[in-house]
């Protein structure tokens, strides 16, 4: 819920209304009303851009009553479209209320709402909790071409043992993979190259010298480093060249790049645990 603190109460947001208008008549005549609004004030600037509209000129024009004008328009300055005004919308003896240009952005009330929804479904994503190794993932589909079109595949637990940044947007990765997209993961699978090459040998230069020092230290082969200057490139065509890899691409990329951090970040520290874990010769253990 918006909190409004001068006036001490609390309102309930417009979407939330949207969700209960079929259960209750009177948020859908709210509803009816925040439309009648829209239409008045998208008219009035494609008529007279910069125009000023007063309360009672809004009761003329949509035949609405004072408080239904006054309730309507505290909703309608909290979606997409832009409206000042003068005055307290709800204690106001007067107001006037004047309509942006980005009233010309949408044509419909309802295009209004689908976008305060996108907005919704966007932020949720961005906030969404940190998971555990221990905690169920999200599946998403990877199409690999004949053999593997129809295969569901769960992200490696160990992604939770990565730095968080890289952690971060290799889940946005998939995200967008999951939305069938494929520029898009395939920019953000080159910053995780880039990222890699900062977390281990710092900006050392361009992405080629740090992929060089980063061979140099024994983070990858040589092999690895040329398999991923692959990837490199077909981020590069889809920033430079509008590339947009095939799905069967993508999925090569995807597995390259995680090739890469569980060699830097997972078996590396594995193989050390190993290795310390084993007798020297001459230390038998009876």
């Amino acid at each position: 819920m918006d909190v409004d603190r001068s006036a001490q109460c609390y309102r309930v947001k417009l979407l939330a209304l949207v969700e209960l208008r079929d259960e209750d008549n009177q948020i859908a005549e709210l509803l009816s009303q925040c439309r009648q609004l829209f239409d008045v004030l998208r008219e009035a600037y494609r008529a007279c851009p910069g125009c000023q509209l007063t309360l009672h000129q809004l009761i003329e024009r949509t035949g609405l009553q004072a408080i239904q004008v006054r309730v309507a328009l505290t909703y309608l300055t909290r979606t997409p479209v832009s409206c000042s005004h003068t005055g307290d919308l709800l204690g106001a003896d007067d107001f006037a209320v004047i309509p942006g240009e980005s009233y010309l952005r949408y044509k419909t009330f309802d295009a209004v709402i689908k976008q305060l929804r996108e907005w919704e479904e966007a932020s949720s994503f961005a906030k969404r909790p940190r998971r555990t190794v221990n905690e169920k993932v999200p599946k998403f589909r990877r199409e690999m071409g004949q053999g593997f079109g129809s295969e569901t595949q769960v992200i490696a637990s160990w992604y939770d043992r990565l730095p968080s940044n890289i952690q971060d947007l290799m889940w946005e990765v998939h995200f967008a993979v999951n939305k069938e997209l494929s520029a898009l993961p395939s920019m953000g699978l080159r910053a995780v190259v880039d990222w890699v090459c900062n977390d281990k040998v710092g900006d050392v230069g361009g992405l080629s010298r740090k992929l060089n020092v980063l061979t140099e230290q024994g983070y990858i082969t040589q092999n690895d480093k040329e398999i991923i200057e692959n990837v490199i490139e077909v981020g590069h065509a889809s920033v430079h060249r509008s590339h947009f890899p095939r799905p069967v691409e993508l999925e090569l990329v995807v597995r390259i790049i995680e090739h890469l951090l569980e060699g830097v970040y997972i078996l590396g520290a594995a193989s050390t645990s190993l290795r310390d874990s084993v007798p020297k010769r001459g230390e038998a253990r009876f």
